[in-house]
């Protein structure tokens, strides 16, 4: 027991040993009720863990739990009845945990017998569980697992707490990948806590009886979480579970050595600037820029070593001190979000804006290293944001690489100017630029590339590699293209060995022909979803695939938002929805397409490449847009969630990417707000007027000039009435608003009608600066 209490206190437990873990009848009332009525108190939103070990007992089929000062006697009628007595029953234990109101309990009973009751005190509690009213928004579960069944005896030597202790040390013992243990989620509900027991479960001929009632959530902490854990493509968590070796992608990497000497001899100059590795979506990126981290960072730099990843004459940027290198993918955040991530990576304090962040970068002993892969997968809302409040001005500061197709940057254009010398026109003298596409090695390095795949998988590509190469420097998204393909190839190459040999212009012409045409194959004839009970799905890994294409920010959690989203994108009523079992099953079949990452506390998951994103969303459907579709899905989760004035319960991934979702909706996005508003105005206005602001920005840029003024000026008029109430909250916003409010106008031709708003605007932003100058000068 003191062993559990340790590992419990190294999880944040407040533990408390009652009697010093052997109470006598008068200890166990009087500290089990002083913990009762202390909890009820101050212990809030937080889970109880309530854990007991000794002997238990049979009075006339009626267990009891054995405390230090019990006499039974030897005559057989008093000793019933002393038993009956002096004993505490399951009920009673459970009882005491209920009286505290704890949001989620967990009572867990290792002792003889113990399975007696467990059932029906959980019944029981529930009862008067019925009677306690919790405040709005707080969920009620109970969950109870006791060692043996009934009429059963016990190891002696405590097998569920054995268990225990081994699932506090390492999590659950599977070879499956389970999304709610993973190294990014925090905390765990209590049934996975129950389900992970039976995992590590020793004793013979005992079997462990559970019962469970209520509403579950992530309470309890996770001993696997690793807060700041990076990204990782799901596939290789999934070969990691099932204990087989996998080679990550990085491994593979062939060639690229001009660019890369020359990022290489860039960084080592040490001098501000901006390098930019540009280039057709799938012409290899992210592996440029994935190579650079992975060989400057300590601990992925040695994992590539051991791989043999880092050969003779790759140019290296070598092993960056602590505190002077930082990368951040873009994807989904605005100019602050990208901010925060960087300074949490350099051991700064957590900036309020961009502006902020350059000012910390001041007490760094040396000029770090920032990349920034992905800015042309920042939201359109954002993209100017972040170039001109983040890229730009870092760039004058300090070296900054960034990866990215031409597209963010043709707005800053002039006609007839290169995008180098718009570059350099904005930054200073220090820009580089490389184009991806313009490298005269590429059809080599996509050769070299697919013969080391070929060897990995112990099959021999040497004779069609070349033929591959050719097929994929011929059209854009070389690399990801041989990628995808490659992997269709080694399949007919191990076919080959079994069914005889196969000209190389045979294996060619059975070979999807385009990022598109491999991606839909693998679609097609990869696994399908058969439940347990026999139930098939065979929509399954598209529906659930389509739902992360319209993932905002970092992904889409599980547990609750991925399965609503991708239920209603397959049109699945309430009794036909997709569970957490199947997310799990896509993970594990479809893990090659997904990234984990986290976001706050909780993993989220992404598709792992924009072509895969475009390819998904565009799909034509019937009715509503597939954006309106998925907001629906996300609305109708805040209404199952909340209460209205209490939106705590909310999952933070529809808190935080409601408005962008409205946004993705266009047309039909709006209007779904105002239902919410309707029905919760305080707390659904605030989304709203986000909302309004980000699509007059998107307006605005595809022409639409007149709407886009319509929209924002709504946007500042609620922004308005939101500071009054609350200044601090909403000043910024509001600043914001009426800039892009003059903005919209000037821009329809209105300069006088722009003046008042801008002037406004300009009001806010200096009594902002007054107040707190590294934000906002």
């Amino acid at each position: 027991m003191k062993e559990i209490a340790g590992l419990l206190e190294e999880l944040g437990f407040e533990v408390r040993l009652v009697g010093d873990g052997s109470p006598d009848r008068a200890a166990f009332d009087r500290e089990v009720e002083e913990w009762s009525e202390g909890w009820r108190r101050t212990g809030g939103r937080g889970p109880a863990l309530i854990l007991w070990s000794g002997h238990g007992v049979l009075a006339d089929d009626e267990l009891r739990l054995v405390l230090r000062d019990l006499e039974p006697g030897d005559h057989v009628v008093t000793r019933k009845v002393r038993i009956r007595q002096q004993g505490v029953s399951t009920e009673d234990l459970i009882s005491y945990a209920v009286a505290s109101e704890a949001d989620q309990i967990l009572v867990l009973v290792d002792t003889c017998y113990s399975g007696d009751g467990v059932g029906d005190s959980v019944r029981t509690a529930l009862k008067h569980w019925s009677e306690i009213s919790l405040p709005p928004g707080r969920t009620k579960w109970l969950g109870a697992m006791a060692s043996c069944q009934r009429n059963e005896p016990s190891d002696g030597d405590g097998p569920l707490f054995r268990a225990l202790a081994e699932v506090l040390r390492d999590g659950p013992k599977t070879d499956k990948y389970l999304s709610a243990w993973s190294t990014h989620n925090e905390l765990v509900s209590g049934v996975e806590l129950l389900a992970a027991l039976p995992t590590r479960w020793v004793a013979e001929g005992q079997r462990p009886a559970r019962a469970a009632v209520g509403d579950e959530r992530p309470a309890f902490p996770n001993p696997l979480a690793r807060p700041g854990a990076p990204p990782v493509l799901v596939e290789h968590l999934v070969l990691a579970a099932r204990g087989v070796g996998h080679r990550e992608e990085g491994w593979f990497f062939t060639g690229r050595r001009r660019v890369l000497g020359k990022i290489v001899a860039w960084m080592k100059a040490a001098a501000p600037g901006l390098f930019l590795v540009t280039g057709p979506a799938g012409c290899g990126k992210s592996a440029v820029l994935g190579r650079i981290a992975t060989l400057a960072v300590r601990e992925q730099r040695e994992e590539a070593e051991r791989q043999g990843a880092l050969r003779d004459g790759d140019p290296d940027p070598g092993v960056r001190e602590p505190r002077s290198f930082a990368a951040v993918h873009l994807r989904g955040l605005n100019a602050t979000q990208a901010a925060v991530e960087l300074a949490a990576q350099l051991g700064l304090r957590e900036p309020k804006s961009a502006d902020a962040f350059r000012a910390e970068l001041r007490e760094l002993p040396a000029l770090p290293v920032v990349v920034l892969d992905g800015l042309d997968e920042v939201p359109s809302e954002h993209t100017q944001g972040v170039i001109e409040e983040l890229v730009f001005p870092l760039s004058r500061l300090v070296p900054v690489l960034v990866g990215s197709r031409e597209r963010p940057f043709r707005a800053k254009l002039v006609e007839g100017e290169t995008l180098p010398e718009a570059l350099v026109r904005y930054v200073g003298a220090g820009v580089t630029t490389v184009d991806l596409e313009d490298e005269p090695d590429t059809r080599q390095d996509i050769t070299g590339y697919v013969r080391r795949r070929c060897e990995a998988a112990e099959v021999d590509g040497a004779g069609v590699a070349e033929a591959l190469a050719a097929r994929a420097t011929a059209q854009d998204g070389g690399f990801l293209f041989a990628r995808l393909v490659t992997g269709f190839l080694i399949s007919r190459l191990r076919n080959e060995e079994s069914e005889g040999a196969v000209s190389s212009d045979d294996l060619l012409a059975g070979l999807p022909d385009s990022v598109e045409a491999a991606f839909e194959e693998d679609l097609r004839s990869g696994p399908t979803r058969t439940r347990d009970d026999g139930t098939e799905l065979p929509t399954a890994a598209r529906d659930l695939l389509t739902a992360l294409a319209w993932a905002a920010g970092r992904g889409m959690p599980a547990g609750g938002v991925w399965e609503a989203v991708a239920s209603a994108l397959g049109g699945h009523d309430a009794g036909s929805a997709y569970a957490e079992s199947d997310v799990d099953w896509v993970l594990s079949s479809y893990g090659r397409y997904i990234v984990e990452d986290g976001e706050g506390s909780e993993a989220v998951y992404r598709l792992y490449h924009r072509e895969f994103i475009s390819y998904l969303r565009n799909r034509e459907r019937a009715g509503d847009t597939a954006g309106a579709v998925v907001l629906r899905a996300v609305v109708d989760l805040v209404r199952r969630q909340a209460t209205v004035g209490d939106w705590d319960p909310v999952d933070p991934y529809v808190r935080s990417w409601l408005a962008t979702h409205a946004v993705w909706a266009r047309g039909p996005g709006i209007d779904i707000l105002r239902e919410l508003v309707a029905w919760d105005r305080d707390s659904a206005i605030p989304h709203l007027a986000e909302a309004l602001h980000d699509s007059a920005v998107s307006l605005s840029k595809s022409g639409n000039r007149e709407a886009a003024v319509e929209l924002s000026r709504e946007a500042a008029d609620i922004y308005t009435g939101l500071a009054e109430a609350d200044a601090a909250a909403y000043l910024p916003n509001l600043a914001t608003s009426l800039n892009n409010l003059a903005t919209h106008l000037a821009e329809t031709g209105d300069r006088q009608g722009a003046l008042e708003p801008a002037h406004e605007a300009t009001r806010i932003y200096t009594q902002l600066a007054q107040t707190n100058p590294a934000a906002y000068l």
